[in-house]
């Protein structure tokens, strides 16, 4: 059996050592290949027909996108390389399943640094306020 899934990849800055800006920075750099990915059309249905069954062959995937082989194993390749799907091999055939838990920490990952960004600025405008009624 032939795994694809990797472990997340370690930044060089971490949440402890690194400043706000920092982190969010590299939190949304962490996401952007998962953007970039997904925002073909065709992939995201590739990704979306595979969440609806859980597991599908690539002949699967074919005869429901109605693209071309290689356009299929082209669109694939790409959601491989982001770490979205997985597959494993049954005897000739590929068979894909979604991986989505690197792709919601990445993205959780984000969504904290634009909360903790969020905080930053209404204690900001709230000093602001506070010092202008006071002045």
């Amino acid at each position: 059996m032939v795994s694809t899934q990797r472990q997340p990849q370690q930044t060089s800055t971490s949440v402890g050592t690194a400043t706000p800006e920092q982190y969010g920075i590299e939190a949304f750099k962490g996401c952007m290949p998962i953007f970039e990915t997904l925002k073909d059309e065709q992939r995201l249905k590739i990704l979306v027909q595979l969440i609806k069954h859980g597991s599908m062959s690539v002949g699967q995937l074919i005869d429901e996108s109605e693209l071309s082989p290689p356009a299929v194993s082209h669109h694939l390749k790409l959601l491989l390389q982001v770490h979205i799907v997985s597959y494993k091999k049954q005897g000739t055939k590929r068979i894909y399943k979604p991986e989505l838990t690197r792709a919601a920490a990445e993205l959780q990952r984000l969504v904290d640094a634009m909360t903790e960004g969020q905080a930053c600025v209404d204690a900001m405008h709230a000093q602001r306020m506070k010092e202008e009624n006071n002045g």
